[in-house]
């Protein structure tokens, strides 16, 4: 009988990537041959490539518990400043998280691009309680398939700590590893704070092509 071949190829990762030039300004106008990917030194083949600021589903997951409290002004505005810059016709939601997890926008409004529906409920919640950060990215990360952009992206902002999960660590890095989404972390936490967990906020954005903006200064080592 003739011979039936299968092939699948499963293994494409997606990088979002900003180049910046000397002067500190985006650098415009690349193609896809002025980049190489290389894994273990081995360069990979770039199979998409696409330069343009797209619109992309947008999930903004934002820790309100008690132990970010000194911090909430900073983090609402580290959101918001998010919101502002984004592209105006990006789909964005907000998941708030302290002791439970919870989508922060109406029912009836699963994403939205309107900034003040955004910041009111940005503001929805006063930090207290304990952190259910994995429940509340597993949410993020099953919200975002409802979206209709092909491009998906998390920011979380938080100190990175989880005490109030029923998900555990390693699902989430699991479930962050199969998704598409890149995913962004925000450090905020001074650095005698006890629940900080600034390597998981590194290692989520890492396995998700993303980034992690974890502040730094001499007295904080992490």
């Amino acid at each position: 009988g003739n011979d039936f071949k299968i092939s699948s190829e499963v293994e494409l990762v997606l990088l979002d990537v900003s180049v910046k030039g000397a002067d500190g300004g985006f650098v415009s106008g690349l193609k896809k041959e002025d980049f190489h990917i290389f894994d273990s030194k081995v360069e990979q083949p770039i199979r998409i490539f696409a330069a343009q600021d797209a619109p992309v589903t947008v999930g903004l997951v934002v820790d309100n518990s008690g132990s970010v409290r000194p911090k909430k002004p900073e983090i609402v505005t580290a959101a918001l400043t998010f919101v502002t810059q984004s592209n105006p016709h990006d789909e964005v939601f907000i998941v708030n998280f302290n002791d439970t997890a919870s989508l922060a926008l109406p029912p009836e409004t699963p994403f939205t691009s309107d900034r003040a529906i955004l910041r009111t409920a940005l503001l929805s919640n006063p930090a207290q309680g304990r952190t259910a950060l994995n429940d509340a990215l597993k949410i993020a990360l099953e919200h975002l398939n409802q979206g209709r952009l092909d491009k998906k992206t998390l920011v979380l902002v938080s100190d990175g700590g989880d005490n109030a999960s029923d998900t555990t660590k390693d699902e989430i890095l699991k479930l962050a590893e199969h998704s598409l989404a890149t995913i962004y972390t925000i450090g905020i936490f001074d650095s005698d704070d006890r629940d900080k967990n600034p390597g998981f906020l590194r290692e989520l954005a890492k396995i998700t092509g993303g980034e992690a903006y974890i502040p730094e200064n001499k007295d904080h080592l992490v």
